[in-house]
């Protein structure tokens, strides 16, 4: 049952990721107002790591501090593209005056999987050699998530790369409900590719923010195997240890009180860990996947914090 709900939540983040698109005047030739350039950055294992930046010639250009938008579990960046036309929409100069990256975890979207390398520690320093190889010193890191775990982590461990962390339905820890939930996606969650006749894995379909039409013809010599390697994360979740850790940057935290994942005691938890600044909203009522009903009152939260 609780795998069909996850199931069925993230294929609503697939189809709001993938539709409505024209919102925002002024488009560039991808549809779009983010004109993004994509670079695969080799990383110190050798894996390549999928990024995407916005505006990044105004790095020497501006006192803007850049912004890191990182992506959940089983997702990829264009889990934020309606997330980011909208914000568009409503704050013009976030696209006009901000530095934006996006990196697609190893093993997600269109980065490369390399096993076992998959741990908070991996998925955090392969964000940090991204921000490197842009030449970015330090930035927001934004994460919904686990991408909010990442950012955590990042703000305990990389302290110089931090300005700020805004955490969305996230906290430093995974509940122990949020495990066992976790751990039971991993029976693989398979459908049937109508044009080869082989089995497909739906985690995949998600990460590129495909609609269920779009499913069936999605071909399986493209998709990786992210089930296996997904347990080394888990087990990340599981031993995560951060006694007497401090976290002394600004902080935005967008939370949910039906949030089964990141219960709000566990938000109390952050706040404990945090001697900085603390922003925060929990006043959201659909659980972990709240970030895509509340669009334009997170996004309004968000450009508040940033100034």
């Amino acid at each position: 049952m609780f795998r069909s709900l996850l199931l069925l939540s993230l294929i609503f983040i697939a189809n709001s990721t993938s539709s409505n698109k024209n919102d925002c005047d002024n488009k560039g030739d991808n549809g779009t107002v983010w004109n993004w350039d994509v670079s695969y950055v080799q990383v110190s294992d050798g894996s390549y790591i999928y990024s995407r930046t916005h505006n990044l010639h105004l790095l020497k250009k501006s006192n803007v501090t850049p912004l890191v938008f990182i992506h959940a579990y089983f997702l990829s960046s264009t889990a934020f593209d309606y997330f980011l036309e909208r914000f568009a929409f409503n704050y013009p100069d976030i696209y006009k005056k901000h530095i934006v990256v996006e990196v697609d975890f190893r093993g997600h979207g269109e980065s490369q999987i390399i096993e076992p390398s998959f741990s908070f520690s991996r998925l955090t320093y392969d964000i940090v050699e991204v921000l490197r190889y842009h030449n970015i010193s330090k930035a927001v890191w934004m994460g919904h998530s686990m991408g909010g775990l990442i950012a955590t982590h990042a703000a305990i461990y990389y302290p110089t790369y931090v300005h700020s962390v805004g955490i969305f339905a996230s906290g430093p820890y995974v509940s122990d409900y949020g495990k066992q939930l976790f751990d039971s996606i991993f029976d693989p969650l398979t459908c049937i590719d109508s044009n080869s006749g082989h089995e497909i894995y739906v985690a995949d379909v998600l990460n590129r923010g495909m609609s269920p039409s779009q499913e069936l013809k999605f071909k399986t010599d493209t998709h990786k195997l992210l089930l296996t390697p997904a347990k080394g994360i888990i087990n990340s979740f599981a031993t995560a240890d951060y006694t007497n850790a401090t976290i002394t940057q600004k902080v935005l935290i967008l939370s949910s009180p039906t949030d089964p994942l990141f219960s709000p005691s566990i938000i109390d938890d952050l706040k404990e860990m945090c001697t900085g600044q603390i922003t925060s909203y929990d006043s959201f009522d659909y659980g972990h996947f709240f970030l895509f009903h509340y669009i334009d009152l997170i996004a309004s939260y968000i450009w508040q914090w940033i100034q």
